[in-house]
Order: structure tokens, then sequence, then C-alpha cells
């Protein structure tokens, strides 16, 4: 067993299990909604994402462990964000920043 740390695959395993999480909400969302082809596209990068972070903590168990913090911040955030969308969407608001009208600044 290899028990070494490498930064670098750290940082790769974090935010690609980050991104592989803020994927996996927005998948569960679309099959919800029953938009297939979204869901399929975004099912077919999360077993890309998981395939790289499978390899990396086979070879190296320690490896687990920024796949576990990654993929914890990535669904809280992103959980979060939705939660906040659709509390603004209630009350009319939108996330988007206001129109800036260009002809009052000048």
């Amino acid at each position: 067993m290899n028990f070494e740390i490498d930064a670098l695959i750290w940082i790769g395993l974090f935010f690609t299990y980050l991104i592989f999480d803020i994927l996996y909400v927005q998948y569960i969302l679309s099959v919800s909604k029953l938009n297939a082809f979204q869901a399929a596209n975004i099912g077919v990068i999360m077993y890309f994402l998981t395939a790289f972070g499978t390899i990396q903590y086979v070879s190296n168990f320690i490896n687990i462990i920024p796949i576990i913090i990654g993929s914890w911040v990535g669904t809280y955030f992103t959980l979060k964000y939705e939660i906040k969308r659709k509390d603004n969407k209630k009350r009319g608001a939108k996330l988007h920043s206001p129109k800036i009208k260009f002809h009052k600044l000048f």
C-alpha cells in the first residue's frame, strides 16, 4: 500500500468531487423534472469523474480524504444555492444583477 500524499492529486480529487456533487444535485433535479436529455448528459460526465476518483483511491486509500471533503462541500453549497434560488423565485426576485441602463451612466 502506498501512503504518500501527492498535493496535486489531492487538489484534483477535491475539485473533481466538488464538481461531481454539484452535478449530482443537478442530475437529481433533472430526473425529478423528467428532463431525460439533461439527466443523461450529466450522468455521463459523472461517470467519467467517478472513474478518476476510483482509480486514485484504489491505488492509495488515503486519497479518499479529499474526495470526502470535496463531496461534502459540493453538495452543501449546491443545495444552499438551490434553496436560496427557490426562495427568491417564490418572492419574485431574480438572482442576476439588475439591468444597467447605460444611457444613464454617461
